[in-house]
Parts: structure tokens; sequence; C-alpha cells
């Protein structure tokens, strides 16, 4: 959890981190549910704590026009999975996919699913004509 004054920092000021809270509080479904709770003080002019569920972040994310952490690992999931789905029975392409899925599955941050890594393995099948040989990158 950030200290207050470095959430003002982040968002740019006192002032701007007031104005997002109180946007944030009457103006979100979160805000109306009783998902971020701001603690204020000195008659609503400063915050002494927020606290915010983690079932409000995606409308949060969908606010500040990024996506949602969670709904992008499981985008990629998805991803991955179809590109296996599509190489057929090449041994090493499928576990090469395996192996995405299960550090995706983990939580894990994985680069070569946010690239359409499907190219690459097309490339690398064309190129030894169909045969499944080791990998080629």
């Amino acid at each position: 959890m950030y200290k207050i004054t470095e959430m003002m920092e982040f968002v740019g000021g006192r002032r701007k981190l007031i104005d997002q809270a109180r946007f944030i509080e009457n103006n979100t479904q979160a805000g109306h549910d009783g998902k971020i709770r701001i603690n204020w003080i000195q008659v609503n002019s400063d915050i002494k704590k927020i606290d915010c569920d983690v079932s409000s972040i995606p409308e949060l994310c969908r606010l500040e026009g990024v996506e949602d952490s969670r709904a992008k690992q499981l985008r990629l999931i998805e991803s991955v999975k179809q590109w296996k789905s599509e190489v057929g029975d090449c041994d090493w392409i499928c576990r090469y996919y395996d192996d995405i899925l299960g550090r995706l599955e983990a939580g894990k941050s994985v680069t070569e699913a946010e690239e359409d890594m499907r190219y690459l393995v097309y490339q690398c099948y064309n190129k030894n004509k169909g045969a499944c040989v080791g990998a080629c990158f």
C-alpha cells in the first residue's frame, strides 16, 4: 500500500489526488458500493487513508484506459492455447507452448506470449518442411 505522500507524487500533487479521490468516491460504481473508501480529514480537504477492494481494479483500469493485468493474463493464456491448437501434433512446438502456458498460468509475465509467436514457430516449422526437429530459435 502506498503512503499518501507517495500517492500524491504519483498522481501529480496533493490537489490532484484529492480531486481524483472525490471523483472516484462520487462518480464510480466502486465508490458508490463502498469498495473504495476515502478516510477524509479536515472537512474533506485532506486524506488520511484510502481503502480499495481488489474487485474495483477493473473499473479503475477502465477509467485510466489501461488493461487490467488479470484480464491481460487471461487473454494471453487464451491466445497461446489457440496457437497450440493450430500446430497439430508437432511435439516440440506443443512443448514450447506448454512451457509458456505454465508460466502464464502461474501468474508470471511472459514476453513471448505478448508477441505473436505463431509467426516465428510457423516460419521455423516451414523452414524444416514440417519436420519436428529441435527448436529453431
